[in-house]
């Protein structure tokens, strides 16, 4: 018996949880200018790069820690809305040019987030250096 939601294995999960995101890049956008964009005027490439999604993993991507926190508010605003909960134990933040070992301390609505030195997403591996 399932109570809330869909089990993992059935079929409809990855449909139904997709339909849920849909339009997440579209609210982050909206809430704030976060991301990291990337330009090349050679090429006339502008890119900006705010959320990566696969299957139920979420990346944010953010230029400075001010920029994060509110981006993770807006995605934890998203998420009561569409209730949807945030698996606070899978949840890391690695923060790139930064002196490795630094004391921070993110809290998002009452919940603390560890800051990790190495992170792995789909098989890749980031780290601090």
């Amino acid at each position: 018996m399932c109570g809330r939601g869909v089990r993992q294995v059935e079929n409809l999960s990855p449909i139904i949880f997709s339909l849920y995101l849909n339009d997440l890049e579209h609210y982050l956008i909206s809430q704030n200018d976060s991301g990291v964009k990337i330009v090349d005027y050679d090429l006339d490439i502008f890119l900006q790069i705010l959320v990566l999604l696969y299957a139920d993993d979420t990346v944010l991507f953010a230029k400075s820690e001010a920029e994060l926190i509110t981006l993770l508010n807006c995605f934890s605003t998203y998420c009561v809305t569409w209730k949807l909960d945030i698996n606070v134990d899978k949840t890391n933040i690695l923060v790139f040019g930064d002196r490795p070992g630094r004391n921070r301390d993110i809290v998002i609505k009452k919940t603390r987030y560890e800051i990790v030195d190495t992170f792995k997403y789909l098989g890749i591996v980031f780290f601090q250096e």
